[in-house]
């Protein structure tokens, strides 16, 4: 789960509340070996929590009581297809696939969770590490497929501290309030011309090499 956690801390500051699902993914961690079964059901927890924000995030019409009642795998391939290019075939037959293993992750939960549903001991049914390990890289890959996307499609504003030259242009061009220089002044005021002016900047920078 290393990589999924390393992409929500470095949209941390963009993203906070997604600091949330760290904890699931320390927990996949913390008892895919010594507990198969709790690590599974945290996958199953993790993508349909992303599923969630996902869909609020990016559907235009939400239908909250719906998509709730919905099962997880048709959860999971609605995220999915809210993230996916339909122009590109193999992104429209991902959320296909997805929802089958979602719908296996779900019956495994179903049926050997030990949080969701409390169990009579001795357990008739035990999932093995192997298994857990196996649903922990899939879950992985696709959780960090479903947040990547998401940063992507909501297309997070320029950073201002990451365009120094292009604002010492700005600078060179306005003038400035007080302390505060004019590249500021746009940035936090005007972003959509600040974030045009940027475009025009890198546009003319590409076209001097």
């Amino acid at each position: 789960m290393d990589s999924f956690e390393l992409t929500i801390r470095e949209y941390a500051k963009e993203y906070p509340d997604f600091e949330y699902y760290l904890k699931h993914a320390q927990e996949i961690k913390l008892h895919s070996e010594s507990h198969p079964d709790i690590a599974i059901e945290c996958c199953t927890s993790l993508l349909q929590g992303l599923s969630k924000a996902v869909y609020f995030r990016l559907e235009p019409q939400p239908d909250e009581k719906k998509f709730n009642n919905d099962a997880f795998q048709y959860q999971v391939k609605t995220a999915l297809s809210l993230l996916g290019n339909q122009d590109d075939a193999l992104e429209i037959a991902l959320p296909q696939a997805c929802s089958h293993l979602a719908r296996i992750a779900g019956e495994l939960r179903n049926k050997r969770g030990d949080i969701s549903h409390g169990r009579n001991v001795p357990k008739e049914l035990r999932s093995d590490a192997s298994l857990s390990r196996l649903a922990m890289d899939v879950t992985e890959a696709l959780a960090r497929y479903m947040f990547a996307n998401l940063v992507i499609l909501e297309d997070l504003p320029e950073d201002y501290a990451a365009n120094q030259i292009f604002n010492e242009s700005l600078d060179s061009e306005g003038m400035s309030i007080g302390s505060t220089p004019y590249s500021k002044l746009l940035y936090d005021n005007d972003r959509d011309a600040y974030v045009d002016a940027l475009d025009r900047f890198k546009a003319a920078r590409e076209g001097s090499l």
